[in-house]
This record gives C-alpha cells, structure tokens and sequence, in this order.
C-alpha cells in the first residue's frame, strides 16, 4: 500500500503484512501531520450472512491482483506504485520509527541523503529524533565525523584568511582543542593531523561525552532506552555545524547543536525536555568542576630545572 501525506505529498510504500489490520492513522515523517491513509468499514470486522464462501472468478482475481498493485488517490481512480522506498517499521513500543536519511542511501544517494537529515534535524527535531530507530552507532557516528571534518576545514579557512577568532571559542573542542593549541598556528596543519588525529581525537571526545550525559541521565530516570539512543542524539546534534560556512556561524551552530542535543535526547528517549535539559546542565557543571580542579593543580617548574 502506497501511503501519500495529503499535506506536503511525502509517499511511502508499505507492505500490507506490515500495517495493523485495524491501523487507520499515519503521521508524516516530513512535516509531522497525521491523517487517515486509509477508512476500514465496520463491515469488514463483522460477520456477513450475504458472502458466500464461492472461490473467486478469474475477472474478480485480476481486479484484485490490479488493486494490490495500485493505490487510490484523491481523484478516487486507480494508480500505479512507484518504486518502493524505506519501510516504516516499529519499535519496542508500538510506536512507528523511520531512519534518518543517511542511515538509507541505497534510495536517497549520499548527499541528497546527507542534506536530508541535517535539513530535518535542524527543522523537525522532535519528529526527527523520536521516529529514529535504534540500528546501530556507525552511521551516527560517520554523520558526526563527517560535520566535524567541515567545522574543521572551514574553520581553517576563515583563519587563513584573516578572521579574528572569539576569546574562548577557538578551533575544536575537548581534546581536539587542545591537540590544536600544540600544533601552533592552525595555518600550520598537516594533512594527518587534520584527518587523522583529530578525527580519532573526536570520536573518543563523543564516546566520553556521551557516557558522562548517559550517565547523569540515568541518574535522572530520563535514559530509558539506552546508551546507543543517547550517542545518537549526541552525534546528529553535530547537524547545525554545517553553518560554519559563515564568518562566525560556528558560534551559532554550537550553541544550535547544545540546544538540539536536549530536544534529541528527550525526544528518542520519550522524557519529558527539562529532564534532558537537566542532564546537559549538570554535565556542564560536572566537566566545568574537573576543569578548574586541574587548574588548580601546581605545574612543575619546566624552566628552572630540579629544586634542591
């Protein structure tokens, strides 16, 4: 059965075998509006003495054969399908779940895909993050890279040429930031510390990241389904990076990308959004601690050699 948003025209092929005999609703993975894909009469539920249990005609059967391969529109006329497309499924709790784009290149193609999911993870971050399946951490973490890698690579442009960076917003963050301070000017770059050190510096800064907001989450009752929904909220929160095109955009995407993380986690883990706010505070207040706590740690004298 072919499913059309009345709204926006989003389509979905989906199998009958996979849609609840008694399912009348849907909601729109693109622009959230629910509508009634289909009516089921009463008849259907009920016994009928006028059917006969006479086995079809060859005219019924190719009738039937032709609506199974067709829809109704609007116009109340027979259409062919189109090609099929993702499936939506359901998760543990019933509840309808479609993957973010990048997670289905085989029927969007790699960047189509690609702008499709940060386009809806900046746009619908609610319908975006409770509709996702949980299927894995590569793909999450690949989008998350890959925006990192852009946030990178403009950022040394706009440093090349001449921008001056905020006091306190420099290039990277976490262990990339500090990896960058000790290579000098970001001008000065090699191409292995651009992609791959600081990539690997990245994706152990994310899994930490990640387990210290699980974690206080967890404390919190508000991580019911697990470290790989919140790592995925984590890592597509990373979409609003792509605003780093613009002279000072990262500023905006990071700030996006903290707010985008609470809409994540509430949404995919079904909690309310103070809850996921809460969690992203004290983790704040907890890396905040850690940090002015190493500061305070004496350095030794590099320059004055032993003390006697």
């Amino acid at each position: 059965m072919q499913i059309k948003c009345p709204q926006c025209d989003f389509t979905r092929d989906v199998p009958e075998d996979k849609i609840p005999k008694k399912s009348e609703m849907a909601t729109c993975p693109r622009c959230g509006v629910k509508f009634r894909f289909r009516a089921i009469p009463a008849e259907e539920f009920a016994f009928d003495d006028q059917h006969t249990t006479e086995s079809p005609s060859p005219s019924e059967q190719a009738s039937s054969a032709r609506q199974d391969s067709g829809f109704y529109g609007p116009d109340g006329r027979l259409h062919s399908r189109p090609s099929p497309g993702p499936v939506p499924a359901q998760d543990e709790q019933g509840e309808s779940t479609l993957p973010p784009p990048f997670e289905d290149l085989e029927n969007y193609g790699f960047f189509p895909g690609l702008g499709q999911t940060i386009r809806r993870a900046l746009l619908q971050p609610r319908l975006f993050f409770r509709v996702m399946p949980l299927a894995g951490m590569a793909r999450p973490l690949v989008f998350g890279l890959l925006l990192f890698e852009f946030y990178m690579i403009l950022s040394l442009f706009w440093d090349m040429v001449g921008l001056p960076p905020v006091p306190g917003m420099g290039l990277g963050t976490g262990a990339e930031a500090t990896m960058l301070e000790s290579s000098g000017p970001a001008t000065g770059l090699d191409p292995v510390t651009l992609f791959v050190t600081l990539p690997i510096l990245f994706i152990i800064n994310l899994f930490l990241n990640t387990g210290m907001l699980h974690g206080v989450l967890m404390l919190l009752k508000a991580a019911p389904r697990g470290f790989e929904a919140t790592f995925r909220a984590v890592a597509y929160s990373y979409a609003p990076l792509v605003l780093c095109f613009l002279p000072y955009g990262y500023l905006v995407g990071w700030l996006w990308s903290l707010g985008l993380t609470v809409v994540g986690c509430a949404a995919i883990h079904r909690v309310p959004v103070w809850r996921a706010a809460l969690g992203l505070g004290l983790m704040v207040v907890v890396i905040a601690t850690l940090f002015f706590s190493a500061m305070q740690v004496p350095m030794p004298d590099m320059a004055g050699g032993p003390q006697q």
